[in-house]
């Protein structure tokens, strides 16, 4: 049992009418302080028991002398890991068992998009050059359908890199439509619902030579800085697709992509959207690479407009377990990062 008198929410969204509903109807004996205001926040996290997280730093644990556990309300925990935070033994916590769903979903959408040929924009200067041919002009309702032929998914592969929340719940979706599902993880090759195949990381590129569609669904740590590279792409077939699922820039190496399009060594490739970051080089805005009929940019999908609530929902059904000294979801493993 562990008893909590006391918690710093560190964000101002969580003064919403949801928050305190939640609150006054499950825990009427804490003391909720709800602040976006640092000074504050220094203050009151000196007696608190738990923090639920958005901004936080060394100087904010140091101040919170007396936290038990703290749970950050993101899905990746890459930024909180600073060294003393690795160091301490208080439990972590993130979000991410609620991106899973959200994560599946866009990766779904992704690969129906390129399988289905939408990713083409009829009547348009980068449809023609997809198709080797002059600028086709719209006329009325012709939708090319003879030109753009969709592939059925059902008995195509996917490889998923990453078998976390968001590889486990893509690997029953896509399994569900007929897919046949590889995957691969980097501390086991256990066998997860909805997978044909795993793969040890040692034997990535049989996965990739025999996937359709290759998903990349892997956290940010130190061992997945650029890890798609011409390493990696080399190995994937030409007709296949690459998908993002992290955001995450640092992940992979742009060049390299951007020559494997080229070269028409892989189909297409779909990323999400990512603020500017200086130490990852990129094509520039302006790069004919972005206007490619088969590199998509999509907005951020890896959240969804039910998530805010499912964050909610585990933070309070994460408190109820640690008062009752029950395992916490969401335990971030702070030496390897996720």
């Amino acid at each position: 049992m562990n008893e909590v008198k006391k918690v710093i929410v560190t964000r101002d969204w969580c003064r919403d009418k949801i928050f305190k509903q939640s609150v006054e109807r499950e825990f009427n004996g804490i003391e909720f302080i709800v602040s976006g205001n640092r000074n504050e926040i220094l203050n009151e996290v000196v007696d608190a028991d738990v923090a639920f997280i958005g901004e936080f730093d060394e100087e904010i644990l140091n101040a919170g002398t007396k936290l038990k556990w703290i749970h950050a309300l993101v899905g990746g925990a890459g930024s909180y890991l600073f060294p003393k935070m690795v160091a301490t033994p208080i439990p972590f916590t993130c979000s991410k068992p609620c991106y899973g769903i959200a994560g599946a979903e866009h990766a779904i959408s992704a690969i129906l998009m390129f399988s289905h040929r939408m990713h083409y924009i009829i009547g348009s200067e980068t449809l023609a050059q997809g198709m080797g041919a002059e600028p086709i002009q719209r006329r009325g309702n012709d939708g090319r359908d003879a030109l753009l032929i969709p592939n059925d998914l059902k008995g195509k592969a996917v490889g998923i890199i990453g078998m976390g929340n968001i590889g486990r719940a893509l690997a029953e979706l896509a399994s569900s439509m007929g897919m046949k599902v590889l995957g691969t993880a980097r501390k086991t090759i256990e066998k997860y619902k909805g997978v044909d195949k795993m793969y040890l990381l040692e034997n990535i590129d049989h996965l990739l030579a025999n996937s359709d569609f290759v998903v990349i669904a892997v956290p940010l740590t130190e061992k997945t800085q650029g890890i798609v590279d011409d390493s990696m792409l080399k190995h994937m077939k030409n007709t296949a697709y690459l998908i993002d699922c992290t955001g995450r820039p640092n992940v992979y190496n742009y060049h390299a992509i951007e020559r494997a399009i080229e070269e028409e060594r892989i189909a297409g490739v779909c990323f999400q959207p990512v603020p500017p970051t200086p130490e990852v080089e990129m094509p520039s805005v302006d790069s004919a690479f972005w206007k490619k009929y088969n590199v998509v940019v999509t907005p951020c999908r890896g959240n969804s407009l039910e998530q805010e609530q499912q964050c909610l929902d585990l933070f309070f059904d994460n408190l109820k377990a640690f008062q009752a000294g029950d395992s916490l979801n969401g335990l971030v493993d702070k030496e390897v990062g996720y």
